[in-house]
C-alpha cells in the first residue's frame, strides 16, 4: 500500500499547533538514526537507549521553538549531541567523586577499597591524558578536571567556543578508543 506522506514541516507544524499523532511519522523516521548515533558514541546498548528517549523527549518538549531556520533532522541531532554531553559530563563526575576533602567533609570512614578505587580511576584518567595529543589534554584538563565552562575554556586557551566543543568532542573519542568502557559493546 502506498501513501502519501505529508513533508516534515507540515508535520511539524501540526505537532505545534497540538496534533501529538504527529509527531508519530518523526519518531518513527529518526528512532534509527539518532540511536545508532548515539549508540556510535556512548558505546553501550542500553544507555543509547535511555539516551534516545530523552532525546526524542526533549525534542518533543521543546518543539514548540523549532522555527524551520534548519532542518529537523539537524535540529534533532544538535538535541541528541547536547544528550550525549550531558550524559559523558555525568559519567565523569560520578568517576572524579572520590577526593580525599570529600571523605573529611562527609566524616565518611576512608577504607582500603574506596582509596584503591580512587588510586585506580585517578591512574587511569593519568594514563589516559598522557597518550592524548596536548591540545586534547588541555581542553579535557580545562572541561573536567578544572571544571571551566565552554566559554571559560575558549578564553584561556584563546580558542573559540565552537573550536573547543570539536576538540572536547574528539578528545573524548580519542580517549574512549585508548580505553574503552569494559561494558562497551561494537
Amino acid at each position: 500500500m502506498n501513501m502519501l506522506f505529508p513533508n516534515e514541516n507540515q508535520l511539524i507544524q501540526e505537532v505545534q499547533a497540538g496534533n501529538k499523532e504527529a509527531f508519530r511519522p518523526l519518531y518513527h523516521q529518526y528512532i534509527t538514526p539518532v540511536y545508532r548515533f548515539i549508540l556510535s558514541q556512548i558505546g553501550h546498548r542500553e544507555d543509547a537507549e535511555d539516551l534516545t528517549s530523552h532525546t526524542f523527549l526533549k525534542a518533543v518538549q521543546a518543539i514548540g521553538k523549532f522555527r524551520f531556520e534548519a532542518k529537523f533532522q539537524s535540529w534533532l541531532f544538535t538535541i541528541a549531541r547536547y544528550t550525549i554531553h550531558d550524559y559523558w559530563r555525568a559519567k565523569y563526575k560520578q568517576g572524579k567523586e572520590i577526593v580525599f576533602e570529600d571523605y573529611m567533609s562527609q566524616e565518611v570512614p576512608v577504607t582500603e577499597e574506596n582509596l584503591e578505587t580512587h588510586n585506580k580511576a585517578e591512574a587511569v584518567t593519568d594514563k589516559i591524558l598522557k597518550l592524548l595529543p596536548p591540545n586534547y589534554r588541555q581542553i579535557l584538563k580545562y572541561r573536567f578536571i578544572k571544571n571551566y565552562s565552554i566559554k571559560d575554556t575558549a578564553k584561556a586557551l584563546k580558542l573559540s567556543e565552537e573550536n573547543v566543543k570539536v576538540l572536547q568532542h574528539r578528545a573524548l573519542k580519542k580517549a574512549a578508543q585508548i580505553y574503552p568502557l569494559p561494558y562497551a559493546t561494537t
